[in-house]
């Protein structure tokens, strides 16, 4: 009788450890997930910010992209339109880069002085970044925003 209470403890104790082995693995598969998604979405963004600095004229704001550097008109999107995105938005009007996409939305131009005259204002043009990275094994996501500034003429 104790021999069997003892295989039905270490049983028990031995399901539980499996059990745990398991729940483990599946953290760990996610947590390589996620880091995966995020440093895609991160080198999309990176990406994205070297259109921008290698661009020679300020690109023109436009409805879809096709190509890069492609800035998109910020007044056709909804605000916080990337919280809500699905993957046709991404591919319509975002850039492909590995497994990412990236947005850039054109911001503000701020100028440098206040006064207006008839020479071409000088100043910056803002850009909004947003990148959405996507894990390997699940319909997760990564999502990234930052800003660019840059200074054309």
């Amino acid at each position: 009788m104790a021999t069997l209470m003892l295989v039905f403890v270490l049983s028990l104790i031995a399901t539980t450890a499996m059990q745990s082995a398991g729940l483990e693995g599946r953290m760990v598969r996610n947590h390589i997930d996620r880091s995966i998604a995020f440093q895609s979405a991160e080198a999309a963004m990176r990406e994205a910010g070297t259109q921008l600095k290698n661009a020679t004229a300020r690109p023109d704001a436009m409805r879809n992209c096709s190509s890069a550097p492609c800035v998109l008109d910020s007044s056709l999107l909804e605000p916080g339109w990337w919280e809500t995105a699905d993957d046709e938005l991404w591919s319509n009007k975002g850039i492909q880069a590995g497994n990412a996409y990236y947005v850039i939305e054109e911001g503000e131009f701020v100028p440098d002085a206040l006064s207006i005259g008839h020479a071409v204002p000088t100043g910056r043009n803002f850009y909004i970044i947003t990148s959405k990275g996507m894990k390997q094994t699940s319909s997760g996501k990564v999502i990234l925003q930052g800003a660019f500034v840059k200074r054309f003429n």
